[in-house]
């Protein structure tokens, strides 16, 4: 996990013992991502899945009630997986 936010970043704060970080730039500059979960506002999306296009991310995950049409289909078009409207741990648990 790499907590991505701006203004506990700003804070200093740590997440779950994990340094934060302001941006998907910036965080790439440290860790390596695999996976942008988003838990935002579905009209917060659209800056989101332009930064991991621009950074050559594989895949971005909506969490469960953020949809956003255009910015996944946006996502597809560049090569990334998308999903939308799904927790991730619950279809961990049906995969497993």
């Amino acid at each position: 996990m790499v907590p991505v936010n701006l203004v506990v970043a700003a804070s200093g704060e740590h997440i779950l013992g994990e340094v934060v970080y302001a941006s998907l730039t910036e965080a790439a500059g440290h860790q390596t991502i695999d996976l942008v979960d988003v838990f935002r506002n579905s009209v917060d999306v659209p800056p989101i899945v332009d930064e991991a296009i621009a950074l050559k991310l594989p895949a971005v995950w909506l969490q469960l009630g953020v949809r956003h049409d255009a910015a996944v289909a946006k996502a597809h078009a560049a090569g990334l997986w998308a999903v939308q409207d799904r927790c991730l741990k619950v279809e961990y648990a049906r995969q497993t």
